[in-house]
C-alpha cells in the first residue's frame, strides 16, 4: 500500500531535488528515515512526498529496513530505519488532485488512502482543481500515466 511522507520544511528545495534527481538512473537512492517500518508497504509501491506544504510527486520504493551509511550529499553518518526510494520524482493522478492544496506536515508516514480520508482533502481538492498554479515551483517532475 502506498504511503505519504513529509520532508522537513528546513530542507532546502534545491538540495532535495539534487538528491532526488541523482536517483533517476537507479544507481543512487534517496533514504527517508522513519521511526517504524511501514508493515503494509512493499518494494515496488510508491512513496508520495510533501515538501514545504505542497505535494510534489512520488518515487518508487526499492528497499525498506535498518541500515547505517554516510550520506553522499551531506557527508553525515546516518543510522536507523529507512525507506529507500529511487527512479526520480514522478507525478500522476494524485498530483492532479493535490497540486494546489496547502497541506500540514506530519512526522513519520501515513498510508495514502487513510491519509486522504482522515484529512478530508477530497473537498479541498475539489475546490482547488480549477485554480492556476502561481507558485515558483522548483520541482521538475515527470508525468506518468
Amino acid at each position: 500500500m502506498d504511503i505519504i511522507i513529509t520532508i522537513p520544511k528546513k530542507t532546502n528545495a534545491n538540495l532535495l531535488m539534487e538528491e532526488i534527481n541523482s536517483t533517476e538512473d537507479k544507481t543512487m537512492v534517496k533514504n527517508i528515515r522513519v521511526f517504524t517500518i511501514p508493515k503494509k508497504l512493499k518494494v515496488g509501491e510508491n512513496c508520495h512526498i510533501i515538501h514545504q506544504g505542497r505535494y510534489i510527486g512520488f518515487m518508487e520504493v526499492i528497499g525498506i529496513g535498518m541500515k547505517e551509511f554516510i550520506c553522499a550529499h551531506t557527508n553525515k553518518h546516518m543510522k536507523g530505519t529507512f525507506i529507500e526510494l529511487s527512479g526520480g520524482l514522478k507525478i500522476g493522478h494524485i498530483y492532479d488532485r493535490l497540486k494546489f492544496t496547502q497541506m500540514k506536515g506530519f512526522q513519520g508516514f501515513r498510508y495514502i488512502s487513510n491519509w486522504l480520508i482522515d484529512n478530508k482533502y477530497a473537498s479541498i481538492v475539489a475546490k482547488n482543481l480549477n485554480r492556476e498554479d502561481t507558485s515558483n515551483n522548483v520541482y521538475p517532475i515527470e508525468r506518468v500515466h
